[in-house]
């Protein structure tokens, strides 16, 4: 599948996410249970319209491999299980945390990644600096806490689906008013004037074009 996408964006370098140039921006879970989560999340998140974001979620965070994830990947942390998935093929903006991420693929998809430290003086963050991985169904990937990310991107005509696991309370609202990129808890948004974070307020960061994934 990654040939049949790479073909459709030559304008582009989509690399495996297995590629040794990932580890600039995280790096590959292996040796984990993820067949649970990833049923459960096909099975309770169809949804065909827009791209939906859910932090967590009882159902998912009942499963045992949670404990599992919990410590290996977050030095036993309390952490937050939840999906992303949707219709999304746009850069849109980016997002950090102060924490890393794990995200689990449930379904074949693409991640557009960038780098913190390309962010410059004025806090804006140019996308022409974007790397694009694709991920396999069933793989794991641990990005940085200077890794700048958003929503995956779907790899043809259906959703993709991708399991987002974070610190507890990540996403959840302030206590107060968002402080120039900090948009939620443990959540630096920067939006791109074309994407829905910046409809919502958040401060406009991502300049140049709003890229396009062409996956039909």
């Amino acid at each position: 599948m990654i040939k049949t996408i790479q073909n459709m964006n030559p304008d582009k370098e989509i690399r495996p996410v297995t590629d040794p140039s990932v580890s600039r921006y995280g790096y590959v879970m292996r040796n984990i249970e993820t067949e649970s989560l990833i049923e459960l999340s096909l099975s309770l998140f169809e949804d065909k319209e827009g791209t939906q974001y859910i932090p967590s979620d009882q159902r998912m965070e009942a499963l045992p491999v949670k404990s599992s994830l919990e410590r290996l990947a977050f030095g036993e942390l309390p952490i937050q299980v939840g999906c992303c998935y949707g219709m999304n093929h746009h850069l849109n903006g980016m997002e950090y945390h102060a924490t890393n991420e794990l995200i689990i693929a449930a379904t074949d998809l693409v991640l557009m990644l960038g780098k913190v430290q390309d962010i410059r003086e004025d806090g804006t963050w140019h996308s022409a600096n974007t790397e694009f991985y694709y991920m396999n169904k069933g793989e794991a990937l641990v990005i940085y806490s200077s890794t700048l990310h958003l929503a995956p991107c779907r790899v043809s005509e259906d959703p993709f689906n991708a399991i987002i696991v974070l610190p507890k309370g990540t996403n959840e609202a302030l206590s107060g008013e968002p402080h120039s990129t900090l948009f939620k808890n443990n959540k630096w948004m920067l939006a791109h004037q074309e994407g829905p974070a910046a409809k919502n307020g958040a401060l406009v960061k991502t300049v140049g074009v709003n890229i396009e994934l062409t996956v039909n």
